[in-house]
């Protein structure tokens, strides 16, 4: 028990040491998605496990059954920075984990950027209010309560066919936000739930060696998250519905495995509507070096991640970085991870 304080302690240092401002307020759910969902083009309904997944959907919680610490910083295309803090174990059957995260502004003026718009139509009139200002200011936390569990569902297809067994991963979320926006404060909080299905590809397909087909499905802000503002205006969070679909082949001969995921928004409520596919890679080198490429909906990303033994666990550095036409976006996350089931 004396470890594990220990650890939380310097986890909780670090994200206080680079604690500061990041750019999209409202924006707090992508900017929290960790470095390998980043690399990956922005991915995470059906490849990333333990409490790294819970942003992207909470169901692969389960996917590591052991205590594990976790944080997280990002700078945001050279004008913010975002950083998070989580820790999750096992609970009888289920796994259990919290995450909080903060995102916001402390924003100067930025002619450079406003002259980079060349299309006056295109200048939205909330951005140019604010860019008007000598300084803009934005703060989100988040809150995050989760908790995942595992079935395994046994089929039956009939007489001719073999019996096989598919694994059926369910989570979900309680969040509690609080924001303040250019001296305004707000209250809120939301629900999100998600699930995962493991498939085994070589027992349904026939298929010698296929790996393990992996579906997943995630709803953020289910009855839209509601956001009371302290000067009684009212607001809610935005409801989305991800869907993907991924493959996790391992080859033998290389003692490797390779992912291959494929993300996208089945549904959105209201806001900033994007739709499209975010495609992502993972080549995993002897459960040691993970190389990861991707395309998110506008830009090209890629990293790298070690898995380093540490003491009587394991601690995991995953980097991932991404293009924007602002900036550069860097990410770096630590997560150690011991005992388990």
């Amino acid at each position: 028990m004396k470890n594990l304080i220990k650890i939380v302690c310097v986890f909780s240092l670090a994200v206080f040491a680079y604690a500061g401002y990041g750019f999209y307020g409202d924006a707090f759910i992508v900017a929290a998605k960790s470095a390998q969902s980043g690399a990956m083009g922005g991915t995470g309904l059906t490849s990333l496990d333990g409490i790294a997944s819970v942003v992207s959907n909470p169901a692969g919680l389960v996917g590591f059954r052991q205590k594990e610490v976790f944080t997280q910083y990002r700078s945001l295309f050279g004008l913010a920075s975002q950083n998070s803090i989580g820790i999750s174990m096992p609970y009888g059957k289920y796994q259990v984990g919290a995450m909080l995260n903060v995102v916001g502004v402390q924003l100067y003026r930025r002619d450079d950027i406003l002259t980079q718009i060349p299309n006056i139509n295109e200048r939205r009139e909330y951005v140019r209010d604010f860019l008007a200002t000598d300084k803009f200011y934005d703060l989100e936390s988040a809150l995050l309560l989760s908790a995942a569990g595992e079935e395994a569902i046994e089929i039956k297809p009939g007489w001719s066919f073999d019996r096989f067994t598919i694994y059926l991963q369910y989570g979900a979320n309680v969040k509690f936000i609080y924001k303040a926006l250019d001296g305004h404060s707000a209250l809120g909080a939301g629900v999100d739930a998600g699930i995962r299905f493991l498939i085994p590809g070589n027992e349904v397909f026939y298929i010698k060696k296929l790996g393990t087909i992996a579906l997943g499905l995630n709803m953020e802000n289910i009855v839209q998250s509601p956001v009371i503002w302290f000067d009684k205006l009212r607001d809610y969070g935005n409801m989305r519905i991800n869907g993907g679909l991924a493959l996790h082949q391992p080859i033998e001969a290389l003692k490797s495995e390779v992912r291959l995921v494929l993300d996208g928004v089945i549904f959105e409520s209201r806001f900033f509507p994007d739709y499209g596919v975010r495609y992502g890679l993972q080549w995993r080198v002897k459960d040691f070096l993970d190389i990861r490429l991707g395309k998110d909906l506008s830009a090209v990303t890629g990293g790298v991640g070690l898995l380093l033994p540490v003491l009587q666990g394991k601690m995991r550095v995953d980097y991932s970085i991404q293009y924007h036409e602002i900036h550069w976006s860097h990410l770096i996350t630590l997560s150690y991870y011991w005992g388990g089931e």
